[in-house]
């Protein structure tokens, strides 16, 4: 061990960065990237990683197809403009009536579509009851 507690002998982290950093922009041995490896791996276009790629696809769609009752993921008030409270409503619903549900592009995804009914009609109530108090606490802020 050095004074710094590396090992002697070993590259110390920074190192093998300035390494790395040296070998991807002046070597021209691949490409200095900005995303991390998730982002490269979900995101990017590296055919290197075309079979983790297709892996990951089909894990995904078996996931999903799991849980084919959709149910939005986005409300509209009176006014036109999104509700803050429906998405909290519905996954409150889901807890108290112990029911598993997954997110898919923004919805909510459930088992069956009995369990999506009765998710749908306690979120109902909750968000109902969300809108009133926040009806309610702006009208007493107005007041003051």
């Amino acid at each position: 061990m050095d004074a710094n507690g590396h090992r002697q002998g070993a590259a110390s982290t920074p190192d093998r960065f300035r390494s790395y950093l040296s070998q991807a922009l002046f070597e021209g041995e691949g490409s200095l990237s900005s995303m991390s490896y998730t982002k490269e791996l979900l995101f990017g276009d590296d055919p290197r990683h075309d079979e983790d790629r297709e892996r990951l696809r089909e894990r995904a769609a078996a996931m999903i197809d799991q849980f084919p009752a959709r149910l939005r993921g986005k409300r509209k008030e009176a006014d036109g403009r999104w509700s803050a409270h429906w998405e909290s409503s519905v996954t409150e619903a889901a807890k108290e009536l112990e029911i598993q549900f997954i997110l898919v592009n923004s919805r909510f995804a459930f088992r069956t579509a009995s369990d999506k009914k009765a998710v749908a009609e306690r979120a109902e109530i909750i968000w109902q009851q969300h809108v009133d108090a926040y009806r309610k606490w702006l009208g007493s802020e107005s007041k003051q």
